[in-house]
């Protein structure tokens, strides 16, 4: 691995973080889905709470795609180097003598 281009996460982590912006939005589909399963809801209804739930589910995807494509590390001579951001771009840089720890977790993958 080269470490002078900045490199991306692992393409999992697009998942993880399109499933934890679903999850943000938890109370959206609850409502939803409840509103939904009324049996004297119209059919404009249901297509409101349905085009809305869909169009959410639409949306977090495109932002999770943006993040993943926005976020990138570097692991340079002299420190660290974190861009992320999709409206506000943010960079830290982190020189090696002042990290203190490492803790590392690893999934069952």
């Amino acid at each position: 691995m080269k470490t002078d281009q900045p490199q991306r996460l692992a393409p999992v982590a697009l998942l993880i973080i399109w499933i934890r912006g679903f999850i943000s939005w938890w109370p959206l589909f609850v409502g939803g889905g409840l509103s939904i399963l009324r049996a004297d809801m119209s059919f404009n209804q249901f297509l409101l709470w349905g085009g809305l739930i869909v169009g959410v589910l639409v949306l977090t995807l495109i932002w999770s795609i943006l993040h993943y494509l926005r976020f990138t590390y570097l692991v340079a001579p002299n420190g660290l180097t974190i861009n992320s951001g999709v409206l506000i771009r943010k960079v830290n840089h982190i020189p090696y003598d002042r990290i203190q720890t490492v803790q590392r977790q690893q999934w069952f993958f």
